[in-house]
């Protein structure tokens, strides 16, 4: 049994390369094509967007999104449907990371920098102020 092709353009996005896939679906690196720029594009997985249900949580998940500005939220650009695939198209944050990755990089140090807590605290504090923002 043979894997089929990766897509290569989903609408006026051409998909570059997967950044990330969940139970949700797929994040891509993407190049928004009209505008020049490069985006990062969730793509909802086939068979969750046959739930009704589904599309109207990623369809709120989109419209919230599109609502705030904060420099510790990525910014929404776009949210569309391109031959029965829907996508939200979000702002790129380049060499961005997760707060799985920091905990994985950080176990996977012998020492720990004298710094570490406080640095913590000032990540955890970011995130608590994005929270309340949203």
């Amino acid at each position: 049994m043979s894997e089929s092709p990766k897509p290569t353009r989903l609408g006026d996005f051409e998909l570059l390369r997967e950044l990330g896939s969940g139970g949700m679906g797929t994040v891509w690196l993407a190049k928004q094509e009209s505008l020049g720029r490069y985006v990062a594009l969730k793509v909802l997985a086939p068979h969750i967007s046959m739930s009704p249900t589904s599309l109207q949580r990623f369809q709120r998940e989109a419209e919230a999104g599109a609502r705030l500005t904060h420099p510790n939220i990525v910014a929404v650009h776009a949210v569309g449907e391109a031959d029965g695939t829907h996508y939200i198209a979000q702002e790129l944050v380049e060499g961005g990371t997760t707060i799985a990755d920091q905990i994985k990089s950080d176990r996977e140090l012998k020492e720990l920098p004298n710094d570490y807590y406080e640095t913590l605290a000032r990540l955890f504090k970011k995130i608590a102020d994005s929270l309340q923002h949203a």
